[in-house]
């Protein structure tokens, strides 16, 4: 058979070999997929008991250990006088419920935080383990609004309660619309600026509903006092005829014999004063008197109160280097004063314990 040329070969015998040749390339090729389909079985059984383990493990894990992942600390950094710890936690606590240190919200943490009166804008960070530190800054108010609501060195309108700030103790007043607020306060700015010579403060400044200008002044001898200045576009501009007013106000003040109990300067060529009112001139005085003595009565017992505290810190602090010789102090909050500004990098800041959410 092996001498025979292939041309020779019987064309029975060679349909015979074909389905022996084919056969053995197909057992060949077959081999491949099988071990294929193997190693991806033994794989996905590997998966499938990594996943089974890991999910029993959860299951398993007690109490204690999820609590690991609880948020159990709420810091803040800012003015805890305008913004009280315990008020930012009302605001922000609600959010915090249910979640844990990594699924917590910061985003609406932070806009919860912004809501708080007296907070311009708050930064909200974790920090690990178990702490959530939210930074405020606050407002500082300059004038109030008609309305009730503060104004900002900005010029914006804010929510707030006056007593809290210490700049807002004798804030003057802003009246007109709440779009009018940005040029009230420049105005406020300016007529106070001008009218500094004559010793006084303006403790209010209207623009009524026709574009009519006014402010009201005062000092420790002189009572309120109403200065109408009229619209900027009729005659001459308003602060042209508030430096006309100053300039002209001591020789008012001697021609009548004390001070004008109202000012109306919206005539072209002159200048109208009332004449003084002597009741409400002395019962004014007699008020700023009264002020006066309770205020000098406040002073003077908040020193003799004060030498008694540095009495005490002294023996306080003998006492505490004694006990630091023995033991080391605890760590102690830092409560910033009030009016201070915000330590942004303060290693102890004001910190409370969140309840269980």
């Amino acid at each position: 058979m092996s001498d025979r040329h292939p041309e020779s070969v019987a064309p029975g015998e060679a349909l015979r070999q074909i389905p022996l040749d084919e056969s053995r390339r197909e057992g060949a090729g077959a081999a491949r997929p099988r071990r294929l389909r193997t190693g991806l079985l033994l794989r996905l059984g590997c998966a499938a008991v990594l996943i089974g383990t890991a999910a029993l493990l959860w299951t398993q894990v007690p109490a204690a250990g999820k609590d690991y992942l609880t948020l159990k600390r709420l810091e803040m950094k800012g003015d805890t006088e305008k913004v009280p710890l315990a008020r930012l936690r009302e605001a922000v606590e609600p959010l915090l419920e249910g979640t844990t240190y990594f699924s917590a919200d910061l985003d609406a943490v932070r806009a919860a935080a912004e809501t708080v009166p007296w907070v311009k804008y708050a930064v909200v960070r974790r920090v690990w383990p178990d702490r959530l530190v939210i930074e405020v800054t606050v407002y500082e108010a300059v004038a109030q609004f008609e309305d009730g609501r503060l104004v900002s060195v900005e010029g914006r309108l804010f929510a707030a309660n006056p007593d809290e700030g210490v700049e807002a103790s004798h804030l003057p007043s802003l009246s007109g619309t709440a779009d009018e607020v940005p040029e009230l306060l420049r105005r406020y700015r300016r007529f106070s600026s001008m009218m500094r010579d004559l010793g006084v403060f303006v403790s209010d400044v209207t623009l009524s509903d026709r574009g009519s200008w006014s402010l009201t002044f005062q000092s420790p001898t002189i009572p309120p006092t109403k200065v109408e200045l009229g619209r900027e576009s009729s005659g001459a501009p308003v602060e042209e005829r508030l430096r006309q007013v100053v300039a002209a106000y001591p020789k008012m003040a001697e021609l009548l014999g004390g001070p004008p109990s109202s000012i109306d300067a919206r005539y072209r060529r002159a200048i109208a004063a009332g004449k003084v009112d002597r009741t409400a001139l002395a019962a004014y005085l007699a008020e700023v008197a009264r002020a006066a003595e309770t205020e000098r009565a406040e002073d003077a017992a908040g020193g003799a109160e004060g030498a008694e505290t540095v009495d005490d810190a002294e023996d306080a602090a003998a006492d505490a280097a004694e006990t630091t010789a023995a033991e080391p102090l605890p760590a102690s909050p830092v409560v910033p004063a009030a009016g201070a500004a915000p330590q942004a990098d303060t290693p102890d800041t004001p910190q409370t314990p969140l309840s269980p959410l």
